[in-house]
């Protein structure tokens, strides 16, 4: 690859412009500005003033109020910070405006917003109000007993220069992020070839970015901090199941309530409720509770890879996010060689750019990023299969085709996807790939023959041994090899009468993949769907929160209707068979988990990868296809970067999702109103 200097030159300073003139515009703007001083500060009755502290004891009237002002306001320096005493969160202090003006004699109030501490952006807060203010109030909407002090309070202060360093870089890293793959990048000329040492550095170069945007991620909500404190019982479930392993029997060693064991059904959550809110006793939700026992919900084969293996040598528990966060480094870096060998494989002539294009989205499809960012015990099973899922199909696709198979690798496909029956059962449906990945095989007769004997033994030995073993745990626990357990789960509804409704299905299938996106054009402009979920089904829907659905998060999957338009083109490949089973399994996975689950967000990472292994054979094949059409071959760069960009953007974007699970907002502020104020407000 060659460097433009003069482009790089050019690009530095259209950077330093936009930070200098565009991210620093308030700056320019304040400098006509005169400042007014405060000089008639008034404090309501909720309020009680303790030397330079100010104590909230009454929250509906906790306001500071200014009169006689007299002038135009343009904006209000307000440095305010909360006292750290226990009672709130002290790095951001949320306030609301009441305002007057040359149009409102009377106080018309102003939405919320919040000041930082650590953010000096958030202290200027620009006003936009008709003619001359009279008065003007400012609410604390903090709780009662929460302390603050006013570090600072004026109107129409000059605001300062304020230089980011990390914002040029950031902006600097999108730049050259776009320069790689834009439409008409020569990346896409160049054909994939790893004896070019620059190719294999640009990989790392990728892939390194991917692993640092993950890691940031998984460390962002400080997790050591906040996924041990919160009290959610299941949260250490794993922890408990480790040293009940240990101790050498199945059954969790907490003693279930008497309440619990008496009743007739404890499964049923309401009637659980009305019995233990006449006690003192708790119950353990979301463990499996079995004749007078608790079990662990989720699988084992974390826990006997993970955690039994780290108590064992450390003498202490391993924190399951480092383990979460573990899966999901495993999982980009045997990405990027999946991709690589799905094209070595089926398409030979791929370009370098969209070998590195296609490897970021697909990680992205798989929403790698919800699991991370929620590092806690409902994601280790889901992620570790993921990786064990990709490792399987990695290694069986670098054994296909050969003249003479490597059993090495056919037996570490078949030991990992076998793994994943004890972490997450209905993800294992990936061993059915080995048909479309061996299919030519089987045909050459290396399989299910005296010659291929061998190789049959290698695949299906590995499930054999893994299955029995994990069917005998099933049996010890609950007197049948195949109850997994998931029906005597303490949770929200009674899994045991669950059933099937196929009229579930509707509301389930728009909700994952069709629910449309709730936006809006306050940061971070994506909302959390919740109740706005509207649905006639006169029966019990086991719900959470959404974001919005599959297709919407990841428009680039809208390709795969290719499959239908070009099939006769696609019956002839050898690659059509993976395609069609990963976007069944995928569409087999979400019918799977509405009528045994219901509809969260963290489900989307079952069926997620399914769905980008057939975009990603999509996109290559149609690659291919238009290659040696000028036109078609420009108009379809186009639209896959400008999808794959959607795609990656919206999928790493949600982090920033307040409410959401494990929010930045309230786990690590700092971070999310940081990007709030110096990028997104000026």
């Amino acid at each position: 690859m060659k460097f433009n200097l003069r482009k790089i030159i050019f690009t530095i300073t259209i950077l330093l412009c936009m930070e200098i003139f565009g991210f620093n515009f308030r700056y320019w703007e304040s400098i006509s500005y005169q400042e007014k001083q405060i000089d008639n500060l008034k404090y309501g009755n909720g309020i009680e003033k303790q030397g330079d502290i100010y104590k909230i004891i009454n929250p509906e009237n906790a306001f500071f109020e200014m009169d006689s002002i007299n002038v135009h306001l343009s904006n209000i320096y307000a440095n305010i910070t909360g006292v750290d005493n226990g009672v709130c969160e002290s790095r951001f202090v949320p306030i609301r405006i009441y305002m007057t003006d040359a149009a409102n004699a009377v106080y018309r109030e102003l939405p919320q917003i919040n000041i930082v501490r650590r953010v000096k952006e958030s202290q200027y807060i620009r006003l936009h109000l008709s003619g001359e203010t009279k008065k003007i109030k400012i609410k604390v909407d903090l709780p009662e007993n929460a302390e603050i002090k006013i570090e600072g309070l004026s109107f129409n202060k000059h605001r300062p220069f304020m230089f980011h360093p990390l914002r040029i870089v950031c902006l600097g890293i999108i730049v050259f992020l776009f320069e790689m793959f834009r439409p008409k990048s020569g990346l896409y000329s160049i054909k994939l070839n790893f004896r070019e040492s620059w190719q294999w550095r640009a990989v790392l170069l990728l892939l390194a970015f991917n692993l640092l945007i993950m890691g940031g991620i998984s460390v962002a909500t400080f997790p050591n901090r906040n996924l041990r404190n919160g009290g959610w019982p299941p949260d250490i479930e794993y922890e408990e199941l480790t040293d009940a392993l240990l101790d050498g029997h199945v059954y969790l060693n907490m003693e279930p309530a008497d309440s619990l064991k008496k009743m007739d059904n404890p499964y049923d959550p309401q009637l659980r409720g009305q019995v233990f809110e006449k006690t003192d006793e708790i119950f353990y939700v979301d463990h499996a509770y079995y004749n007078g026992k608790y079990y662990c919900y989720f699988g084992v084969v974390p826990a006997l890879v993970f955690f039994v293996p780290f108590k064992a040598l450390f003498g202490v528990h391993l924190p399951i996010w480092i383990a979460v966060s573990f899966c999901g480094f495993v999982y980009c870096v045997v990405s990027y060689i999946f991709i690589y060998l799905l094209i070595k494989k089926y398409f030979p002539n791929t370009s370098i750019g969209l070998y590195l294009l296609t490897s970021s989205v697909f990680i992205a499809m798989s929403t790698l990023v919800y699991l991370m960012l929620y590092g806690t015990v409902y994601s280790m099973p889901i992620i570790m299969s993921l990786m064990l899922g990709i490792i399987g199909l990695s290694f069986w696709l670098a054994a296909s085709g050969a003249k003479r198979l490597n059993k090495v690798y056919l037996v570490l496909g078949a030991i990992s996807i076998a793994l994943i029956i004890g972490c997450r059962p209905q993800l294992a449906i990936v061993l059915l790939f080995a048909f479309p990945i061996f299919w030519n095989d089987i045909k050459e007769k290396k399989f299910f023959s005296l010659q291929g004997m061998g190789n049959t033994v290698c695949v299906i030995a590995p499930f054999v041994i893994i299955g029995c073993a994990l069917l005998w745990y099933n049996y010890i626990r609950f007197g049948n090899v195949m109850d997994f357990g998931a029906n005597y789960n303490l949770t929200s509804n009674d899994m045991t009468h669950r059933g099937i409704d196929l009229d579930r299905n509707w509301v389930g299938v728009f909700e994952y993949l069709f629910q449309p996106l709730s936006v809006s054009s306050k940061f971070p402009f994506l909302q959390l769907i919740g109740s706005n979920v509207q649905f006639d089904y006169q029966g019990y829907l086991s719900q959470e929160p959404l974001f919005g659905g599959f297709i919407w998060f990841n428009p680039i999957i809208l390709l795969c209707y290719k499959f239908i338009n070009d099939r006769k083109k696609l019956k002839e490949k050898e690659y059509f068979g993976l395609g069609i089973a990963a976007m069944a399994s995928g569409l087999i996975i979400i019918l799977l988990t509405i009528q045994m689950s219901g509809m969260t967000q963290r489900y989307m990472s079952d069926f997620g990868w399914f769905f980008a292994i057939s975009t990603s054979i999509i996109v290559l094949f149609l690659s291919e296809e238009y290659a040696n059409s000028k036109i078609k071959n420009e108009i379809f760069m186009k639209c896959v970067v400008g999808l794959s960009i959607t795609t990656i953007f919206l999928n790493y974007f949600n982090v920033f999702i307040s409410d959401r699970y494990q929010n930045l907002l309230y786990t690590n502020p700092n971070a999310w109103f940081w990007v709030k104020y110096v990028f997104f407000s000026i």
